[in-house]
Parts: C-alpha cells; sequence; structure tokens
C-alpha cells in the first residue's frame, strides 16, 4: 500500500491498555478489602460516560461535515443561477 497507512488497529492497543490497567487497579482495591462491587462500578460508569462522549463527538462531526456539503451545493447552485 502506497501513501498513509490504514488506520484502525490502534484502537486494539488501547482496549489491551485499558483493560489491564482497570485489571490491575481493581484487583488491587478487592485486595485492598473494597467489595467487588465498589471496585468495579467507577470503571463501569466511566466506560459508558467515554462512549456517550465519543458518540456525541462523532455525531457533531458528522453535522458539521453534512452542513459544510450542503452550503458548498448551496453556493454552487446560487452561481449557476438555479436554486
Amino acid at each position: 500500500m502506497t501513501g498513509p497507512r490504514a488506520p484502525g488497529g490502534e484502537i486494539y492497543l488501547v482496549y489491551a491498555a485499558s483493560s489491564f490497567i482497570t485489571g490491575w487497579t481493581t484487583h488491587r482495591l478487592i485486595a485492598a478489602g473494597v467489595s467487588l462491587t465498589w471496585s468495579r462500578k467507577p470503571f463501569l460508569v466511566a466506560a459508558r460516560l467515554i462512549v456517550a462522549a465519543a458518540g456525541a463527538m462523532a455525531l457533531l462531526a458528522a453535522l458539521s461535515v453534512f452542513v459544510l456539503i450542503w452550503r458548498v451545493r448551496e453556493t454552487a447552485w446560487t452561481r449557476r443561477g438555479t436554486t
């Protein structure tokens, strides 16, 4: 493949690092005497919030691209004299 490499594989490195860090931290919390529920719940809540924020950012990016395309198309039609 010529040019820039295809993105996408980096997310699996992030998953692996995240799994390791959260697993290690949870294990340490349980070893310190924290209940199973309270040692895992913060990570579950944080994961949901991060996914929600990522989804919102993706939606905003898609909307901004749509608006940009719409304005370019509208400008091109106006220059031709058709509406």
